[in-house]
């Protein structure tokens, strides 16, 4: 919507508007993709985490 109206020129601020959906999407994309894994894999993706975790040093 802000895209819509800030093109048309009613309002300031199109380029933060279309940042905005860049970084919603940015957010988004693997949010999604890192829910699917632990749906359809969980026992791996823990495991994956587990290894990742244990190899940094407090």
């Amino acid at each position: 919507m802000a895209t819509t109206k800030t093109k048309r020129g009613l309002r300031p601020g199109h380029g933060l508007a279309v940042a905005g959906l860049i970084l919603g999407y940015l957010v988004v994309v693997p949010a999604l993709i890192v829910s699917g894994l632990i749906l359809t894999h969980p026992v791996t993706l823990a495991q994956w985490i587990n290894t990742f975790f244990d190899g940094i040093d407090p």
